[in-house]
């Protein structure tokens, strides 16, 4: 997993650091609004019983950089900060943050305004999603194959052979699914990378997600 970058790091070092946080949080939890998500997370007493969450506590978590992404995403608005993938285009309202992490918050912009910004998100590509955005790209190289499994009821496999382009092609591939009141679950497999997930697609949101789906509506 990416460490965190040093002043001295290189670009693609800290590039890779935040990106793989935003691509994590947008093409696993299905999260278009990474702020309220994280905020939601970073107010929990415990780290929610999922393990997930104790990866990002682990990489990001443990040295604070949660909240400085949060604070990133707060300073450039839900309008930007939210990542585009698919035909997602709803009208996205500020998120007020108040109590102990508005606070806390509050000192990190301050820690900003003395700290160079190669340890931060800001000014560093991040706004417009363009360097996550392969997984949602509709120009795939390989569409992918949607298997259902016949002895198990709502179940199916969708193998995609290139990392670029897998989640759309998950959702483009999934429109051949017999119709149903409940959600199909479907096992995603990326040859080049492996076992990405159990994947549902919401019933509220429109959008597909790995784990529960609490998870997936606290950041959307």
């Amino acid at each position: 997993m990416p460490t965190t970058p040093a002043a001295s790091g290189d670009f693609m070092h800290y590039l890779g650091y935040w990106a793989s946080l935003q691509s994590f949080l947008t093409f696993s939890f299905g999260w278009s609004r990474h702020d309220r998500g994280l905020a939601w997370l970073l107010t929990q007493q415990e780290v929610p019983d999922d393990p997930r969450f104790a990866l990002l506590e682990a990489v990001w978590g443990r040295n604070g950089d949660l909240e400085r992404y949060l604070e990133w995403c707060l300073h450039v608005g839900p309008q930007q900060s939210a990542i585009r993938f698919l035909d997602y285009d709803a009208v996205l309202s500020p998120l007020i943050v108040d109590g102990a992490l508005s606070i806390k918050l509050g000192a990190i912009r301050r820690e900003m305004q003395k700290t160079p910004p190669s340890l931060t998100p800001h000014g560093k590509h991040l706004e417009g999603g363009d360097h996550v955005k392969g997984p949602a790209e509709r120009e795939a190289r390989d569409a992918g194959h949607l298997r259902t499994i016949v002895d198990s009821p709502l179940r199916a496999v969708y193998v995609h052979r290139h990392f670029g382009g897998w989640y759309a092609g998950l959702a483009g591939a999934a429109t051949t699914l017999p119709p149903s009141s409940r959600s199909w679950r479907v096992d995603v497999f990326v040859r080049s990378v492996g076992f990405l997930g159990t994947y549902r697609k919401s019933l509220t949101t429109g959008l597909w997600f790995s784990g529960r789906h609490r998870y997936h509506s606290v950041g959307n």
